[in-house]
């Protein structure tokens, strides 16, 4: 799905992201509402009341094209111009295309396929513009169903393609352009992006949240049965220290402190506590207690008894320090 996603109609080579609908040309107004000549010859109630001049639900413009009475907003109210009509004259054409007249009202304003703002506008998450949560949201349930293949132990043909597409949309976003192309500072949030100019809507839309979820899971975490793991497979290369660096941050108790973190590393915060990634063979963790005592585990994930320390923020856990291998996954990353 998301190869042929990238070949079809929604791909946007300009912002290299997706649109919300495919792009399509918009009928004029003096085009909308029209009942062609054939369906009006179809219905014997029609042609004898446009043949007389009676107006009660159509009337005969001065090109000759034929429209339901603009009073008639819906199919009610249509309806009960049907039940007048029952009364008079016309009363056995009404009783024999009564449906028949609704369903061509229908199918002439084809209210079912109405969309709002995206199917009619140009702007507003409307017709040729990427509508970026929406991006957003694609990017994170990629990065999901790799999580899911992983853990079931996909074949790395697959996991190295669910990869490659993942980032493929992470490209698109904001935060991997220049501000000409973006239209805009790249990591401020915006709405849409309208074919005709950039960025538009500045405001902290749904998008920031997919990304930050996005990112955690950049970064190897992950949360299943109550307990933290932290497998950063998705985490690329040119993201890790080239040198030794420090890291700065507020602890639980919102204390200032300072780490090193070591060549090939990363440090970020999780619920305020420390963690640092270093590349290592293997999978193992170490946490640090408050009273200075570490903890060494075999394997990705902390015990759900730990991991409840960390969300709660009770200043047990210190400091986490993750050591994985880069796999054959990560690898690719560039």
């Amino acid at each position: 799905m998301l190869a042929a996603l990238r070949t079809s109609e929604l791909y946007r080579a300009d912002q290299n992201s997706y649109l919300l609908y495919p792009d399509r040309r918009l009928p004029a107004l003096a085009d909308k509402g029209r009942i062609s000549p054939a369906a009006v010859e179809r219905s014997t109630l029609l042609r004898t009341m446009t043949a007389a001049g009676a107006e009660e639900i159509v009337r005969r413009d001065v090109d000759g094209v034929v429209r339901f009475r603009a009073e008639l907003r819906n199919g009610r109210l249509l309806g009960e111009a049907l039940e007048l009509l029952a009364s008079g004259p016309h009363a056995e054409l009404v009783a024999a295309e009564r449906e028949s007249v609704l369903a061509l009202y229908e199918s002439v304003f084809d209210h079912r396929s109405f969309t709002g703002r995206s199917g009619t506008f140009f702007g507003y998450e409307g017709l040729g513009c990427t509508y970026w949560h929406q991006v957003s949201k694609l990017a994170l349930a990629v990065q999901e169903v790799f999580q899911d293949a992983v853990r079931g132990g996909e074949p790395s043909e697959l996991l190295s393609e669910l990869e490659e597409r993942y980032f493929e949309i992470r490209a698109g976003l904001g935060t991997d352009k220049s501000p000409a192309d973006y239209g805009a500072f790249p990591t401020d949030p915006y709405s849409h992006t309208p074919a005709h100019r950039g960025v538009q809507q500045p405001g902290l839309t749904g998008q920031v949240k997919e990304d930050f979820l996005a990112r955690m899971g950049e970064l190897g975490v992950w949360v299943e049965g109550g307990r933290a793991g932290f497998r950063p497979l998705l985490l690329r290369e040119n993201e890790r220290r080239t040198e030794p660096g420090t890291f700065e941050y507020l602890d639980v108790d919102g204390e200032a402190h300072s780490l090193e973190v070591p060549a090939g590393g990363v440090a970020f915060t999780y619920c305020q506590v420390p963690v640092v990634l270093h590349a290592a063979s293997g999978e193992s963790l170490r946490w640090t207690r408050a009273d200075g005592e570490i903890v060494e585990i075999v394997g990705s994930e902390l015990d759900a008894g730990v991991s409840s320390e960390v969300f709660r923020r009770t200043g047990l856990v210190r400091r986490i320090d993750v050591l994985s291998s880069v796999g054959p996954v990560l690898g690719s990353s560039a």
